[in-house]
């Protein structure tokens, strides 16, 4: 397993002192894409709203009138990107704030191998803090982009998002299964050479009556190139395990 030294200066960038004791408040972090492709760039999060709450009870302490308190920043991040293909381990980061112990439970990240040149799409299952998302990739031509977004303009798509309104694969909000949907998190588009990359994440939801799994089909895609073959995903219902 490794584990990044790049965060542990980050560590000391944020002032975090390292420190093992029982009684930690464990704080929410996240990765923007869990199995990220070598060279990839991702985004590692922290909870920050701890810090309002510590300057909320410090000040009440005083005896003086205060306007509401707020953060710009709701998280500490950091942009990463790991070279080398494998099993990553991100933290856990253990600090100490105002007498307070804070720790962040570890996260693994799983790097694969970079994209093969030329059109297609990739399409994978993973996780992320507990929750099943589906991750999409695409290698596309300037041409059949903006065929694909003329196609899509003209097309009624009820169960689509603005994710799709560009032209760019996509999973349908509702999957064919009524017990089945995609809420969609986060999206990246970028282009040279005449060939434009996209990537997708999608939540996996299973209603609470729904069966334990879910096999991906192709009518779940939107703008889903002729020809593309679906592999056989099966999503499955983390929360009935």
């Amino acid at each position: 397993m490794k584990n990044p030294l790049l965060l542990l200066g980050a560590a000391l960038v944020y002032g975090w002192l390292p420190m093992s004791c029982f009684g930690q408040v464990i704080l929410k972090t996240e990765v923007t894409n869990p199995e990220p492709r070598a060279g990839e760039e991702i985004i590692f999060s922290m909870d920050n709203t701890y810090l309002v709450d510590m300057l909320h009870t410090q000040l009440d302490s005083l005896n003086t009138q205060k306007s509401q308190l707020s953060l710009d920043a709701q998280s500490a991040k950091v942009n990463l990107t790991i070279m080398d293909t494998g099993m990553y381990q991100i933290g856990p980061f253990n600090f100490s704030l105002n007498g307070v112990n804070y720790t962040t439970s570890p996260i693994q990240v799983h790097v694969i191998d970079p994209l093969p040149a030329g059109e297609g799409v990739w399409v994978r299952a993973s996780t992320i803090n507990n929750k099943q998302v589906v991750i999409l990739e695409q290698h596309i031509s300037e041409d059949d982009l903006d065929k694909a977004s003329k196609k899509e303009k003209n097309e009624d798509n009820p169960f689509s998002d603005f994710a799709q309104n560009t032209g760019f694969v996509g999973l349908r909000t509702q999957a064919e299964n009524p017990t089945v949907s995609f809420s969609f998190r986060r999206s990246e588009s970028s282009g040279s050479n005449k060939m434009f990359y996209f990537i997708a994440i999608y939540e996996v939801n299973f209603l609470d009556n729904a069966a334990s799994s879910y096999v991906l089909k192709a009518s779940d895609f939107v703008n889903l190139p002729k020809g593309t073959q679906v592999p056989a995903i099966t999503l499955s219902n983390i929360t009935s395990e």
